[in-house]
């Protein structure tokens, strides 16, 4: 059997979701649920300046903090804690049970312990030698 490997430009997502959806299918025995997936962005402002903002994406009963960033001089100050804060409460109401991210080691993991994340996984050199990437969630009570 000979197969062809190239680089696709059309649209993909019918393909991955037949894909995902049959094994999904298999393993629960049971419909797979719609994907509700939701991009949703948070900023904390002081006189129409942002000075921290964070950008999530849901999927299914998970909300993945995709970026999440203050600005240098106002870091240290609380900010971060209180966007953090709103987050875990937006997740809350609306019935997410997870929160997930992924730091770097030059990054914020001790903030992120702090506020009650725990790293469920690592990986060394990566992206960049030298640099360790940490995978962390945050259980919604």
């Amino acid at each position: 059997m000979t197969y062809h490997f190239h680089r696709y430009q059309g649209d993909l997502s019918d393909f991955f979701d037949q894909v995902f959806t049959q094994q999904y299918e298999n393993f629960f025995q049971e419909i797979k649920p719609n994907e509700q997936k939701e991009i949703f962005q948070f900023v904390l402002e002081k006189e129409q300046q942002i000075l921290a903002a964070a950008s999530c994406q849901r999927l299914y009963e998970t909300l993945k903090i995709s970026d999440l960033a203050v600005k240098s001089q106002y870091q240290r100050k609380g900010l971060g804690r209180c966007l953090l804060k709103e987050i875990k409460n937006f997740a809350k109401k609306s019935g997410l049970k997870t929160i997930v991210l992924t730091t770097r080691s030059y990054q914020a993991k001790d903030f992120y312990l702090k506020q009650d994340f725990q790293v469920y996984g690592s990986l060394d050199d990566l992206p960049f030698k030298s640099v360790k990437t940490y995978y962390m969630a945050y259980r919604v009570d």
